[in-house]
């Protein structure tokens, strides 16, 4: 626990509560409003110790243990020693194959005993990433989700991937792992620990993968190479109505559920539109679309409203707005159907 002095959690008391021990000079000097760190361990080693020597500073005591490569089982300097006999604590700074040196603090002697028992902690966790690597075999169902595009992929659901139906069989994923987590060390390169999880073929149960994207690509021929080279793919946004959607009605009803295009003769009754965004301008709305004072759009950022303007700015619902250039509104609206 950093706080910012260096402590050891001794024992937990329960799910908010736990006491710590120092395993540096200092005192643990908890304050209110402080923040704090806990970084867990991701291996032990317990062991007995051979003999000992009390050297002095800086390194003060030696535990020898004939029965352990340390280097071997992944210790290093930094990590934790607890004389378990002795009840105090020390950081390791020094290994070698067969014996440690750390300064120990908290205990009733702070010296390590001969025949006495001891635990390291090592590789300690400062990060920590989860993969996913999930393959569907059978019928899956799709379901698109709100305006971006993205696809809930699921298994042992209903068609909407919305609820739980009957439990299906994972077919063992492929043979590669469902679920891998990585630990590392505070360098973020350092890998301390991995587990991970490879259903079996006989392996059942329910699976929902939300918010994958689906972006179009050139390898299928989804959209001409020329379109990516240029960068149109940056500029242009595509919307379709929820009745034109994926699992929607087929057809969008005029007044319910098309898309309406305020500006145009007949606004209430489109299926699809393309936008093409202009060049930067001053915008005068947030990405609520709310009116502010008039900034420069700034596209590094890349939120909506530094692309489009007026309603187009909004991609929380199925209102857009076609006009005349101004010196605030410069998209180019063109409506696919009808």
């Amino acid at each position: 626990v950093y706080a910012p002095q260096n402590t050891v959690v001794d024992y937990i008391v329960n799910d908010n509560e736990l006491y710590v021990d120092r395993y540096t000079s200092y005192q643990p000097d908890f304050e209110r409003d402080e923040y704090f760190r806990v970084i867990s361990a991701g291996n032990s080693l317990a062991g007995q110790v051979d003999f000992y020597f009390n050297i002095g500073a800086p390194y003060y005591d030696l535990l020898f243990d004939s029965g352990v490569n340390f280097i071997d089982e992944g210790v290093e300097a930094g990590d934790i020693v607890e004389d378990i006999t002795d009840g105090s604590f020390g950081e390791i700074n020094y290994v070698t194959a067969n014996f440690i040196t750390a300064n120990l603090y908290g205990g009733a002697t702070n010296q390590f005993t001969t025949g006495g028992n001891y635990i390291v902690y090592h590789d300690y966790v400062y990060s920590r990433k989860h993969e996913f690597h999930t393959k569907y075999s059978g019928d899956e169902a799709t379901n698109t989700v709100t305006q971006n595009r993205v696809r809930d992929v699921c298994l042992g659901y209903v068609a909407d991937c919305s609820t739980v139906s009957t439990a299906v069989n994972f077919t063992g994923n492929g043979g590669d792992p469902l679920v891998t987590i990585r630990d590392y060390q505070s360098d973020g390169v350092t890998e301390v620990g991995r587990a991970s999880f490879t259903p079996s073929s006989s392996s059942t149960g329910s699976l929902r993968t939300s918010n994958i994207d689906y972006y179009l690509n050139t390898v299928t021929d989804a959209i001409p190479n020329w379109f990516i080279n240029n960068d149109w793919h940056k500029l242009i946004y595509v919307a379709f109505s929820a009745g034109d959607a994926p699992g929607g009605a087929g057809v969008c009803a005029e007044g319910v559920n098309c898309i309406t295009l305020n500006g145009a003769a007949n606004p209430d009754n489109k299926n699809a539109l393309v936008l093409a965004a202009g060049m930067e301008i001053n915008k005068i709305l947030n990405s609520s679309c709310t009116a502010i004072t008039s900034t420069p759009q700034m596209r590094i950022n890349g939120t909506i409203n530094e692309y489009y303007e007026s309603e187009n700015c909004d991609a929380s619902d199925d209102i857009f707005q076609k006009q005349f250039t101004t010196n605030t509104f410069n998209d180019q609206v063109r409506v696919v159907e009808p």
